[in-house]
């Protein structure tokens, strides 16, 4: 049921978006979608349970789109970039990884090489 359910939603799709480049590209209502998601109560555990392989549309936003907002450069979250973890730089980059641990108990990374689909999906699955 609940993978019928996803594919009724797909099916219901009218949305305009705008590409990055500024382009129409589809149509495309994001808050229809997202009331259909919600009524249909089959949350991100229903979509992997019914096989979903792509994440939908709704969840995911342009950079361009997101409200940055302005704070203290003390009050900013420790990133690290784990671009070099296989280079000289590793000791580094280890110390880091330990001082963000302690100091704030939690970092961002950066440059990890893991695909957005399988971060997307442990986000959704928990």
């Amino acid at each position: 049921m609940k993978q019928q359910q996803h594919r009724e939603i797909k099916k219901k799709k009218k949305i305009t978006t705008t590409a990055m480049d500024g382009g129409a590209t589809d149509e495309y209502d994001r808050a229809e979608e997202v009331k259909e998601f919600d009524e249909s109560k089959i949350g991100c555990k229903g979509l992997v349970d019914s096989g979903a392989t792509t994440i939908p549309r709704f969840f995911i936003h342009p950079p361009q789109s997101l409200k940055l907002t302005q704070s203290s450069s003390s009050h900013l979250i420790p990133t690290i970039d784990l671009s070099h973890a296989n280079s000289h730089r590793r000791s580094e980059i280890v110390h880091q990884i330990q001082e963000a641990s302690h100091t704030w108990g939690l970092f961002q990374v950066t440059h990890h090489g893991i695909p957005i689909s399988v971060l997307m999906l442990e986000f959704c699955v928990g």
